[in-house]
């Protein structure tokens, strides 16, 4: 069903790209092994093959294991997290007049390059549709593609509802938009009526399956909170039944998970892998019996896909992103968000 209709979205984007004078710069939130930057790498690299592709993001552009075929221009992780700060801040107090200030400003290091290579589409992730009115001002010529990677809830509540006001006047504005389900799409419809669902791509190529053997569980993601639910899945190992232990691909807040698994006595239950690509990911996946998903909101779950390919049994928290991939349950088990004795 669901994955075998993944190329859908580089076609989408391929074919907007042919309206256009194949002059694209994809904006990429952060630089690292998260779905959102995998995906969108995915895609640019795909419409290189037949465009004029850049890359910018507003995070270093520096990760041996996410690799771009396009020219690839970027900032400092430290820069896009006072921006992000100050950003959530100036919604905090409603200080308005200096937020549009502070982002508008944003949006110019980004229409610099868009002025300098001549950009006629820009392809724009996330929390950051924000930026998309202030681009516009300052590029009227150019086509803006909103991609939204979470879920339509998700941008009006933790961690985005201090700049939810901008980012509403952002997807209204913005002359496409693509989500990632049928459920969101209802409500994205309501800002802009241009909005499509379109699946993403499964970056990673597989021929095998588990042979569900294992007595371990596989969890792959960003070692955050609260998106990951990082606190959940220290819970659900401390649980495990005897012999049993979790897999976990990625990096991120390491001692603030350290200390969720030691308040829940479960040091021993969790195999920490650090961030995984390529074979050593394939490998993760294949000598795993079981994947677990504890994310409080996801769009879609790229995760999801990647170990139903694998062929193994799921166990999500549900939204809407893992109850589209899951066909409501049909094809794994839902289980409803945060309780952790259930998943055990």
């Amino acid at each position: 069903m669901l994955l075998t209709h993944c190329s859908s979205k580089t076609k989408y984007f391929q074919k907007v790209s042919l309206k256009m004078k194949k002059r694209i710069l994809v904006v990429v939130p952060a630089w690292n092994l998260g779905g959102t930057e995998i995906v969108n790498v995915a895609i640019a690299n795909k419409l290189s093959e037949k465009n004029q592709v850049a890359i910018f993001t507003l995070a270093t552009p520096q990760n041996k294991n996410l690799h771009t075929e396009c020219p690839l221009d970027g900032q400092s992780d430290f820069s896009l997290k006072v921006f992000s700060r100050v950003s959530s801040l100036l919604g905090l107090l409603h200080l308005n007049p200096l937020a549009r200030l502070w982002m508008s400003k944003k949006a110019k290091e980004i229409s610099k390059i868009c002025q300098k290579d001549m950009i006629d589409t820009v392809i724009i992730s996330s929390d950051f549709i924000y930026l998309i009115p202030f681009l516009k001002h300052q590029n009227p010529e150019i086509k803006f593609i909103a991609w939204c990677h979470f879920s339509a809830k998700t941008y009006q509540e933790k961690p985005f509802r201090y700049t939810a006001k901008f980012w509403r006047e952002g997807f209204a504005m913005t002359d496409e938009a693509v989500c990632l389900t049928p459920e969101d799409r209802d409500i994205f419809l309501k800002i802009n009526k241009k909005t499509r669902v379109i699946n993403n791509p499964l970056v990673l190529k597989n021929t095998q399956v588990s042979d569900l053997t294992s007595k371990v569980i596989s969890w792959t993601g960003r070692i955050a909170n609260p998106q990951k639910g990082i606190d959940y899945l220290a819970q659900v190992a401390g649980k495990l039944p005897k012999g049993w232990k979790i897999s976990v691909a990625g990096d991120g807040n390491m001692k603030e998970f350290q200390t969720y698994l030691s308040e829940n006595d479960a040091e021993e239950r969790v195999i920490l892998q650090g961030s995984l690509s390529g074979e050593k990911l394939r490998n993760h996946y294949l000598n795993s019996s079981i994947y677990f998903m504890t994310s409080r909101f996801e769009g879609l779950g790229l995760v999801l896909l990647e170990a139903m390919s694998f062929g193994l049994p799921i166990v999500a928290f549900e939204q809407s992103g893992s109850r589209y991939a899951l066909d409501y349950g049909k094809i794994g088990i839902l289980i409803e968000n945060g309780k952790c004795r259930r998943m055990v």
